[in-house]
């Protein structure tokens, strides 16, 4: 099985090992580099169009409930998703400031579509295999930790 450094073992070694059995050419990787952060960013963005009262969203109790699960995973990455999701979710804020929720909605929708177009894209061209939440669902929430992990220094 792959090492990977910091990362708690058990379950999650496993999902990490397979997602990156579905993940090994340079061409898939920069095509998730592109789509992951565009599809975390465009449904944190839908999630705060919908408000919950008291200037709440639905955005928050969604990344802090994420940010759990991928902070347990994987302490250091799991702060770098949840960095990520806090700052998509201030500038979500402001584009529905500017753009009214009902404005920023197609904006969240296009590049949800984007970052999905580039996962499978990633996929059929340069892995050619299907994505890993094919198989489990629970790498869509491995996916943005890969991710996150890639920022952090020697945790590729």
């Amino acid at each position: 099985m792959t090492s990977f450094p910091g990362l708690r073992s058990g379950s999650g070694a496993r999902l990490f090992a397979d997602y990156a059995e579905a993940h090994r050419t340079p061409g898939n990787r920069a095509c998730h580099a592109a789509g992951i952060p565009l599809i975390v960013f465009a449904v944190v963005l839908a999630l705060a169009t919908v408000r919950l009262g008291g200037g709440w969203t639905a955005a928050e109790p969604v990344i802090a409930a994420v940010g759990l699960l991928e902070i347990a995973l994987d302490p250091p990455a799991g702060v770098v998703f949840l960095i990520f999701s806090a700052a998509s979710e201030a500038s979500g804020r402001f584009l529905i400031v500017r753009r009214g929720a009902v404005g920023a909605l197609p904006v969240a929708a296009a590049l949800f579509i984007l970052g999905w177009g580039f996962q499978f894209v990633g996929h059929a061209l340069f892995e050619k295999n299907r994505p890993a939440f094919v198989r489990n669902l629970r790498h869509l929430l491995i996916g943005p930790l890969w991710m996150a992990r890639k920022a952090l220094p020697g945790r590729h």
